[in-house]
């Protein structure tokens, strides 16, 4: 495959990723309420949170159920789809308590998931299939 450079202005908008944020995160609450009220909370939604993100992205190319809905999926910053140990990285990442502020607060939601895997996510429409 051939790399590609990614403009900022490719990038998918902090709008964009904080809807597919908040759908993957009701999805992610949907299946621990379906798992029932009797589980240590904080390490089930701990599981399901990096089983959830890890199998969607790798499975899917760089996607979750958010990003379907916005047609965006992450990939790596060089154009090339994202392996298991990006996509695990990524979730693993994510768990840092601080990690949702950090995409708040950078310019298109940039976080330390997409820093940290020389990762990013874009609209469906930049990528050449």
């Amino acid at each position: 495959m051939e790399e590609k450079n990614f403009k900022v202005e490719q990038l998918a908008s902090k709008g964009n990723r904080f809807i597919n944020y908040v759908i993957d995160l009701f999805i992610i609450f949907g299946v621990i309420k379906f798992m029932g009220n009797n589980l240590n909370l904080q390490w089930v939604y701990i599981f399901t949170y990096l089983i959830y993100y890890t199998l969607f992205e790798w499975f899917t190319n760089g996607k979750t159920i958010g990003k379907y809905i916005t047609k965006t999926r992450a990939i790596k910053d060089n154009g090339g789809s994202i392996e298991f140990k990006e996509a695990f990285i990524r979730s693993l990442i994510r768990i840092i308590p601080l990690e949702p502020w950090i995409c708040l607060l950078t310019d298109y939601g940039y976080g330390w998931h997409d820093r940290w895997t020389n990762t990013i996510v874009v609209p469906d429409s930049e990528i050449e299939e």
